[in-house]
Order: C-alpha cells, then structure tokens, then sequence
C-alpha cells in the first residue's frame, strides 16, 4: 500500500467532510457568479482622455473571475466524481466505516468509539479508512501507488 502524506491525508479528510456538502457549494459559485457579474450597459465615458469603453479593464477582471469559478466547479464535479468512484469501488465495511467517520460525523469518538459503534476493532477502522484514504489519493493524483 503506498504512504499517503500527512499534508495530503488531512486534505482528503477534509474533502470528505466536505463531500456531502459539494453540490450546494457548486450551487452558490453559480449563484454568486450570475449575481456578481451581471453587466449594465452603461457609457460612463466623460472624455478628457478617458479610454473609449471605460469598462474594458472590468471586463477583462470580470473574465478572469469568471474563469476562476468555472475552474473552482470543475476541481469540485471532479472531487465528487472521484469519491463516487472510489465508493463504488469498496466494500460494505469500508463504507460503513468512512460514512461514520466523515459524513455522519461524531465529534467526540475515537477510533476506538468507533470500532464500538461499527462492531469492528480499532486496527481495523484504522486500516480500512487508510485504504479507502490512498485509494481515493492515488484517483486524484495525489498519491502514487
């Protein structure tokens, strides 16, 4: 099994954390951006040297923005689809172990808490969420096998 590092292994544990909450982030990118860029058709141009279309600059930042938020929905549809697959891929002990840890999260539960609630050992909880963590990195490119 390949080593995951800390960095990289507290990423995907945030990302699955944040995994059941994906769709509505996508949801707001695309709320904010119809929002924050609509565009008036306004002349502010005053002359006294002033550029013919005033708004060019904003419309370049306005672009750029825009270009940032695709790629932000892109990272999130394929964050999504890689956990999808990579839940697919396990077993039912496994689902049940990364569904109790990190997305029916028990705040004050150990591994050992854990083990209880799933009838299962510590060493066990322990592999089967380091398993489904590498698998998951190695989807991403984040972890070579």
């Amino acid at each position: 099994m390949a080593r995951v590092d800390y960095g990289i292994y507290k990423h995907i544990e945030s990302l699955l954390r944040q995994y059941p909450h994906m769709d509505k982030e996508i949801e707001e990118i695309i709320a904010d951006e119809q929002f924050a860029f609509r565009q008036e058709n306004t002349d502010e141009n005053i002359g006294g040297g002033h550029s013919p279309n005033p708004q060019a600059t904003e419309n370049k930042l306005i672009g750029v923005l825009m270009l940032e938020n695709q790629r932000s929905i892109r990272q999130l549809r394929n964050y999504q689809l890689q956990i999808q697959r990579t839940w697919d891929e396990s077993d039912n002990e496994t689902r049940d172990v990364i569904e109790a840890i990190y997305l029916h999260p028990h705040p004050n539960l150990s591994l050992l808490g854990f083990g209880q609630l799933l009838h299962m050992d510590k060493s066990k909880v322990s592999r089967l969420r380091r398993k489904f963590i590498t698998c998951l990195g190695v989807k991403l490119g984040w972890v070579r096998e």
